[in-house]
Parts: C-alpha cells; sequence; structure tokens
C-alpha cells in the first residue's frame, strides 16, 4: 500500500509542475532513510522523487553522460539536504504557511487532478501529499523573501563599481545596416536552374559594379520582403541572418558589395549601408537594469551565505551508502559541481 502511495502520488504531484526539493513523504525509521538533518530524517523515497522530478527536466533530450548523471545525483541530494534546512529555520523563525496562498492553490490542483479517473480511489492519498507540499512550499516562499527583503538597493558606489566591473551586461551589440538583393532557387531545382539564377545574379552584380542603383534593382528582381523597400533590411544584428550570409558582409566597409553568395534557398548580393559597433551604453541609461542586476546578484550570495551558515551548524548524516560512495568518489577526482548552496537544480526562489 505504502508503494501504491508513494506512486500515485508521485505521479499526480509531478503534473503540477510546481515541485520543490522537499521530503515530501514523512519518513520513519521503519524505512530505508537517505540522510538525517539535525536528527531529522530524509527518506530514500524522497530521494528517488527528487531523482525522478528533476530528471525529467533535465534530461529530456536523452541519455546523459556517465559524468553528467553523477553530478546530477549528488546536487539532488544537495538539494534534499538545503531544503530540509531551510525548513527548520522556517520553523525557527515562526513562519506558518499562508493559507491565502495554500488554499486556493489547493483547491486549483485539485480541479485539475481531478478530472483524471484515477482521482476518485486515490483522493485522499494525493490530497494529504498536495496539501504537505504546499504547506513547504509556503514556507520556503516566505523565507527566501525574507532573504532578499534583508537586502537594500545599491548606493552609487556599489553601482558604479558593479557596472564598471560587468561592461559586458550593458554592452549593446554591433550591428549592419544592409541592403540584399534575393534571387530564389526551389530546393528541388535542376542544376541548370541554378545555373541560370548564379548566371544572372552575376549580371546584377556587373551592372551594380558600374554604378547601377541597388535600390532599382532590388525593385525589380529580389524576392526578399525587402525588396519593396529597395532591399533595405534595416539595422541587423549578428546573428540574425545565417552565418553564410553574416561571413560575406563581416568582409565589408560601408559602401561596399558582397560577391554573389549562395544560401539554401538561391543566390544574393549585399551591399553594407552602415555599421555600428559594440558599445558600452552609460550608466544614466541602463541605471534601472544595472540596479536590478546588482539586486540579483546581491540577493543569490545572501540566500547562498544563509544556506552555507545553516549547514556550517548542522548535524548532517548521510546514510544511503550508495551516495556517500558517490561524494567520495567525486571528491576524489575532483569533480563536485560548482553550485553554491540554495541555487542547485530546483531552488524554490
Amino acid at each position: 500500500m505504502r508503494k501504491m502511495r508513494y506512486r500515485i502520488a508521485g505521479l499526480i504531484v509531478s503534473w503540477a509542475l510546481f515541485w520543490v526539493m522537499a521530503p515530501a513523504i514523512p519518513a520513519d525509521e521503519a524505512e530505508p532513510l537517505f540522510a538525517r538533518v539535525n536528527g531529522q530524517p530524509i527518506s530514500m523515497e524522497s530521494y528517488a522523487q527528487g531523482l525522478r522530478n528533476a530528471g525529467r527536466n533535465r534530461f529530456y533530450h536523452g541519455t546523459p553522460p556517465e559524468d553528467e548523471v553523477r553530478q546530477f545525483r549528488w546536487q539532488v541530494g544537495q538539494e534534499l539536504i538545503d531544503t530540509e534546512l531551510k525548513l527548520q529555520e522556517a520553523g525557527r523563525l515562526g513562519l506558518v504557511p499562508d493559507p491565502q496562498w495554500t488554499g486556493p492553490e489547493f483547491d486549483r490542483l485539485v480541479k485539475r487532478f481531478s478530472k483524471d479517473p484515477r482521482w476518485e480511489e486515490n483522493q485522499q492519498i494525493v490530497s494529504d501529499d498536495l496539501r504537505l507540499r504546499l504547506r513547504r512550499k509556503s514556507l520556503l516562499s516566505q523565507l527566501a523573501q525574507r532573504w532578499k527583503d534583508a537586502v537594500v538597493a545599491p548606493d552609487d558606489a556599489q553601482l558604479l563599481g558593479y557596472y564598471r566591473a560587468n561592461p559586458d551586461k550593458f554592452t549593446s551589440p554591433g550591428r549592419d545596416h544592409v541592403q540584399s538583393i534575393l534571387l530564389k532557387v526551389d530546393p528541388s531545382s535542376g542544376q541548370e536552374v541554378w545555373q541560370q539564377t548564379r548566371l544572372l545574379a552575376e549580371t546584377l552584380k556587373l551592372r551594380l559594379d558600374e554604378g547601377g542603383d541597388f535600390a532599382e534593382l532590388a525593385r525589380e528582381f529580389s524576392q526578399d520582403p525587402s525588396a519593396e523597400s529597395g532591399g533595405d533590411m534595416g539595422y541587423l544584428h549578428q546573428g540574425m541572418l545565417g552565418e553564410t550570409a553574416q561571413q560575406a558582409i563581416d568582409a565589408l566597409q560601408p559602401g561596399e558589395l558582397t560577391p554573389v553568395v549562395q544560401l539554401l534557398e538561391g543566390y544574393a548580393l549585399f551591399r553594407l549601408i552602415d555599421r555600428e559597433l559594440p558599445r558600452v551604453n552609460p550608466l544614466d541609461r541602463v541605471r534601472q537594469r544595472a540596479t536590478e542586476l546588482w539586486l540579483r546578484q546581491a540577493r543569490e550570495s545572501v540566500q547562498a551565505e544563509q544556506v552555507k551558515q545553516l549547514r556550517e551548524h548542522a548535524r548532517i548524516e548521510i546514510l544511503d551508502p550508495q551516495y556517500r560512495a558517490l561524494e567520495q568518489e567525486l571528491e576524489q577526482g575532483q569533480k563536485l559541481a560548482e553550485v553554491e548552496p540554495g541555487q542547485g537544480l530546483n531552488s524554490a526562489n
């Protein structure tokens, strides 16, 4: 019965898309335990559920390399421990679940799950599990907000220091003002059609070299949407054109033409009208963004430091021998992922 409860509760709760790395299934000493944190047991089933839920999000694309799997298994365990520490800290601070959030959220999820034919049979089990998870998520959210609120906005000196240390975050990328003439060729066309189209492109290139009007020729021959505006594509950032076209344009100076460029859709000619180089925006123009980024970094640092301190004063016992062996293996190979405490796979914040 307990195994059935785990399977059904884990399945339905995973649909909710609000999973947090918390030991949602209360552990007792009769069950296999993953760890104890300050005496509070974490069941092996909670660790297994964490692996299943996080694994669906991380490895949806297929089978990952073995080294990545080991790191992943280690990170899931660390997140379980961190979450238990946070829940204990929330209790120490006297935080309680917010019924104004947990109640409506519970009703919303029940309405969603009740459409499943298995709901009636397992309603009580799943409802209890949902309530427990929502209460814990509410506590974690309140704790995270309390830590965030402890960070005040930066003063001018702090903001200027951050701005100067991170110029890449405030740099507008370079862009090119480009004209184009595109002569399309159906991909299924034979070699003769491709040759005829290239000959036309070379003829247009010769006319342009002899002083022909690019805009006029674009309106007459181009099959690109920009033809109506004389081939003017406006300012384009790096990456907006394909690699072949971009390489040809990169070799130009303003006013110059490319040779005929073969693309998947046919042949093209490009003219570079103007080029704007990357530039760092002045602080006054990006002050709001700089403040937001500074606050985000400061809040992440505060949370990481808070969890670090909780760990330093905690009694953490890893009881799963396979996980202990995994830790030893990673430590010996110096392969432990550089994950800040509280900032891992499934941060609830």
